[in-house]
């Protein structure tokens, strides 16, 4: 089955973005991410940094895919948030 955190690592993610860009986040999709992130100013980089896991959470979540490697996608949310939060705070 689904690691229990996967869930998770993506709403953290989406959740970061419709608190700082005052959007709902809820069922917001990888790609409604990016172009939110997008209309925000932040760079090509970290959008498509976003984007992807995201991506790759979905395509989790939403099929019956093998194992991930939990462990590794939950570290590259740790390093995006901080990041994605300085970015966005520097927008407002």
């Amino acid at each position: 089955g689904l690691p229990l955190a996967i869930p998770f690592v993506g709403a953290a993610i989406t959740g970061l973005i419709g608190d700082m860009l005052n959007l709902s986040s809820t069922g917001m999709t990888a790609q409604e991410s990016k172009l939110a992130l997008g209309k925000a100013g932040v760079s090509d980089k970290l959008t498509l940094d976003a984007l992807s896991l995201l991506e790759t959470l979905e395509a989790l979540e939403y099929s019956s895919a093998g194992a991930a490697d939990t462990a590794a996608l939950i570290d590259s949310a740790e390093k995006l948030l901080p990041e994605l939060y300085r970015e966005l705070e520097a927008k407002r």
